[in-house]
């Protein structure tokens, strides 16, 4: 009878309804994520190339992006390091046009809040995110290289304690 079928094909069809919506909520992330880290790991790299440096790598993982410059000049790990953040906030400004005229969108509301969230925490000071490296550029000239690195590690440790701290909270 087909009738005994029915109900396993509707816990079965459920189930993969289910696994699609969430992976539509994957996508939707990754897309999202993967926009905001591009346009934060290429304010970097404009900033290195204005530098006369270029990118010997980028290195994607699932959490984020790491970039490997080769810099020409000790004065430009400033600017490259701080390049990333402004261009992650220039994106959440620019993502707010539309709603000053009306225009609402979910994803771009989505994209704004990732952009600046990518931004917030590349400003962290620890290693090796954006802030870590000009905090140790900070250090480096108020101390020496080895109690600098020292007082990174510090902070290092003290901030990834506080975003697993943050994380198991939220």
């Amino acid at each position: 009878s087909t009738a005994a079928y029915l109900p396993v094909f509707g816990r079965t069809g459920a189930a993969v309804f289910m696994l699609f919506v969430r992976a539509q909520r994957w996508l939707k992330a990754l897309l999202l994520a993967g926009t905001a880290l591009a346009v934060h790991e290429l304010s970097h790299a404009i900033a290195i190339k204005n530098f006369g440096g270029r990118t010997a790598r980028v290195s994607v993982y699932p959490f984020g992006a790491v970039m490997t410059p080769e810099m020409p000049k000790d004065g430009a790990a400033w600017t490259v390091a701080l390049a990333g953040p402004l261009g992650s906030f220039t994106l959440a400004a620019v993502l707010t046009l539309p709603e000053s005229f009306g225009i609402h969108s979910v994803w771009t509301e989505e994209l704004f809040h990732t952009s600046l969230a990518i931004g917030l925490l590349n400003l962290v000071p620890a290693f090796p995110l954006d802030g870590g490296r000009l905090f140790r550029a900070l250090l480096v000239k108020t101390v020496r290289e080895r109690a600098a690195k020292t007082v990174l590690l510090i902070f290092t440790s003290l901030a990834a304690c506080g975003l697993i701290g943050a994380g198991i909270y939220l």
